[in-house]
């Protein structure tokens, strides 16, 4: 029997897919450990694919063959996925040395510091464009018309040559003008056993574009800023014009923005305050808190906490795992989450919420409101239009409630008190309370008491249906409508002077009190009914 090895088609076409990635990476931006990640998922398809296909074809052609996986097609998908986890890490292998978000794991033995000052003139300054690798950056303005650079140069060496530093030093750094342009880069000698921090002087007139590998960014003043960095803080203020961010690992802190937010994070928290536009936030694995934003907001995150208060226009939430509190909303809130608590308080508009397994709270809310919970607490009160409630398992209370209310349960109490509309009730498994109530009531459960509470205020049309459990009515004297009251095995007690007939098991009332116009309506199938 001889051995035919498994994987030489899938290693060639591994290759080529690998070749032409590199090859697009010269001139297209897109996140290389994403991409890395999914050539190895797609490449171990192809191993498993190539493997039945000759197991296939050997046993058509009944050729006696052992099948061995090619031992280098395997270490190079160990690597490329390798490859692909360390990206995101901010580890580098480069020479001599391991680098982690920048800082070296084996230090050089000499390292060498200088401290350079650079100026160009930037009468016709509209954009200024900062590209850097590894160091923190800080940009001010100033009130003249050039772009002022200090720079603090660190080299890293395994040999003692401050000279061969310091022509590094002299030259690495590049500051020009193209057009309305200035660019500061760094170029010759560039690589992980350099790293540069920057304060930057430039005029408030700057559209400023920041692109840095590891390091801390602070930007103030200027009229736009555009940036794109992997490790580090970042805290923007006081900007005239719009802020795009794309970051990670990094905590990330907004502040006075004159137009639209984005930002784009991943592992840390994010804070922003007084944006007079819209603002857009994606994150992962971090705290979102929110205020003073004039437009509106839309946020997604997964695993932390949401903070938002103080918003003009909607919010939209798309989010798992962590509590979401928002305050003071002008216009409508939309939440789809999972494994979250909602609190919300004073929204002007409506209120749509999604979520799984934690409770919601809403007060003073202006609109109309739908909550779909499948378990946890929902409570709601001062509601200024309608309300529905679908959940599985949670009690629900709703007060203080101007429109109308649905609510569809699976079990728990439900509580409807104040309520000055229609109210209509589905439940399986759970006591139904109503209280001072003003609209009509429609109400169908399984197992579990109904009592109606309105001593002060007279029903209207009631339609009740209980299969299992008691019922009370407790209406007032004056109490007018048509009653028809039905148990087939249970009690009828009642004061209001209603005639109660017998028929085997079966207890009924059927009377008119007053003018009739209204109808109350009650079967118990299998409990008492009392109305007193």
């Amino acid at each position: 029997m001889k051995d035919k090895k498994v994987g030489i088609i899938t290693l060639a076409l591994t290759l080529i897919a690998l070749g032409m990635i590199l090859t697009l990476n010269n001139f297209l931006v897109f996140e290389m450990s994403k991409v890395l990640k999914v050539l190895a998922a797609l490449s171990i398809i192809a191993l498993g694919v190539e493997f039945i296909f000759m197991e296939w074809s050997n046993r058509r052609n009944e050729e006696k063959v052992r099948l061995k996986i090619s031992g280098l097609c395997i270490v190079v998908l160990v690597i490329i996925y390798g490859v692909s986890t360390f990206i995101p890490l901010g580890i580098v292998i480069n020479n001599d040395n391991v680098y982690f978000n920048g800082w070296s794991l084996f230090n050089h033995q000499y390292e060498y510091k200088f401290e350079r000052t650079y100026e160009e003139d930037a009468e016709n300054l509209t954009k200024f464009a900062v590209k850097n690798n590894y160091g923190d950056i800080d940009i001010v303005t100033t009130e003249t018309t050039k772009v002022t650079v200090n720079a603090m140069i660190r080299i890293a060496l395994n040999e003692d040559d401050e000279a061969k530093a310091e022509d590094m030093a002299d030259e690495i750094i590049n500051l020009k003008s193209l057009g309305d342009t200035v660019e500061l880069s760094a170029t010759k000698y560039y690589s992980n056993t350099v790293s540069i921090d920057y304060i930057i002087a430039v005029p408030s007139s700057a559209v400023t574009t920041i692109s840095n590998g590891n390091g801390d960014i602070q930007i103030k003043g200027v009229k736009e800023v555009a940036i794109d960095n992997r490790y580090g803080d970042v805290v923007i203020q006081d900007i005239i014009g719009k802020v795009s961010l794309i970051n990670k690992n990094g905590h990330i802190t907004v502040k006075n923005v004159g137009d639209r937010l984005v930002v784009e994070n991943s592992y840390g928290n994010v804070e922003a305050s007084s944006i007079d536009g819209d603002a857009k936030i994606e994150n992962k694995n971090g705290d979102i808190e929110v205020e003073g934003i004039k437009g509106d907001l839309d946020i997604d995150n997964q695993y932390d906490d949401i903070i938002f208060r103080d918003i003009t226009g909607n919010v939209v939430i798309e989010h798992k795992n962590g509590d979401i509190l928002g305050e003071q909303v002008g216009k409508s809130v939309e939440v789809n989450t999972s494994y979250s608590s909602v609190s919300l308080d004073n929204v002007e508009g409506d209120v749509d919420i999604e979520t799984k397994n934690e409770k919601v709270t809403l007060t003073n809310i202006g609109g109309s409101v739908v909550v779909e919970n499948e378990y946890g607490k929902v409570t709601g009160k001062t509601i200024g239009n309608d309300i529905s409630i679908k959940s599985r398992n949670g009690l629900i209370k709703v007060e203080d409630v101007k429109g109308k209310v649905e609510v569809e349960s699976e079990h728990d109490a439900i509580e409807l008190i104040d309520i000055d509309s229609h109210i209509k009730v589905i439940q399986q498994y759970g006591n139904v309370t109503l209280e001072n109530t003003s609209g009509d009531i429609d109400i169908k459960n399984k197992n579990g008491d109904i009592t109606v509470k309105n001593r002060n205020k007279a029903l209207k049309n009631v339609d009740i249906q209980n299969e299992y459990g008691d019922v009370t009515l407790d209406i007032p004297d004056k109490q007018e409508g048509k009653f028809t009251i039905y148990t087939k095995y249970g009690k009828i007690k009642t004061d209001k002077g209603l005639s109660i007939s017998e028929n085997n098991s079966e207890r009924i009332i059927s009377e008119t009190l007053g003018s009739g116009l209204n109808t109350i309506s009650i079967e118990a199938k299998n409990g008492d009914v009392t109305i007193e």
